[in-house]
């Protein structure tokens, strides 16, 4: 088999399981769960959907690591050199 079909194969299921996630879920727990932090020191804004343990973490785009859990959910983003890409200190949030 062709490894880069077999490999967009499994990131088109892992983004559909992330899809499916969401609408398990009512999005005010998600929303309840979630955290964001940035370090200062690595320049690493992370975004914490859930707390259940990263079991595989991929490099979907060069300096954005999305991480899942056993089952394939998302549980958090991380976005590396932030500071280059956004202003982490006016991060702003809003639930419309």
């Amino acid at each position: 088999m062709n490894f880069t079909f077999y490999r967009k194969k499994e990131i088109w299921k892992r983004k559909a399981a992330a899809f499916l996630f969401l609408f398990m879920f009512d999005l005010n727990d998600l929303v309840e769960k979630m955290k964001i932090k940035y370090s200062t020191d690595a320049d690493v804004l992370h975004i914490i959907f859930s707390d259940n343990p990263i079991a595989e973490s991929d490099e979907e785009k060069p300096g954005m690591i999305l991480d899942y859990d056993k089952v394939g959910s998302v549980v958090s983003i991380e976005i590396l050199d932030a500071s280059l890409k956004m202003n982490p200190a006016k991060v702003e949030y809003e639930i419309a």
